[in-house]
């Protein structure tokens, strides 16, 4: 099982990848991206900020934006497995469509956690009522 930050939650327990993209692997705690994280961010910073502006920035870097997309999709559908979610709520995809905010932390070509922040939908679902609740 790897440890990842997930939603804010930290340490939740995920299961290892036994197929990866763009060469990444996985390791106890951390994902290997195949390539300096530094190099995709343009600083020694660990912690990034991704939203529509810097992915649509850094998108016509294709190697860059591959890699940095494999990360951000292999850590959303790994936050989805361990909250048991039906399907993956954080993509590259929806993160560079949305008003939303993704922080990926990463440590050289490790990346060990990322978290979504923005306006969103809650639902809360009451066993005794038929319809769903929204706030």
């Amino acid at each position: 099982m790897n440890k990842v930050f997930v939603r804010g939650a930290l340490n939740c327990n995920i299961p290892k990848s036994t197929h990866s993209t763009y060469s990444t692997r996985q390791s106890n705690r951390t994902m290997e991206i195949g390539i300096n994280f530094s190099r995709i961010t343009g600083n020694n910073d660990k912690i990034s900020k991704w939203n529509q502006k810097t992915l649509q920035a850094i998108k016509p870097n294709f190697e860059k934006f591959s890699y940095l997309s494999a990360a951000i999709d292999k850590l959303g559908d790994a936050s989805a497995k361990a909250q048991k979610l039906p399907q993956v709520i954080t993509t590259t995809a929806k993160t560079m469509y949305s008003d939303h905010n993704c922080y990926v932390y990463a440590d050289g070509t490790k990346v060990i956690g990322l978290i979504k922040v923005g306006k969103k939908k809650l639902f809360y679902r009451v066993r005794f009522f038929r319809k769903l609740l929204t706030f």
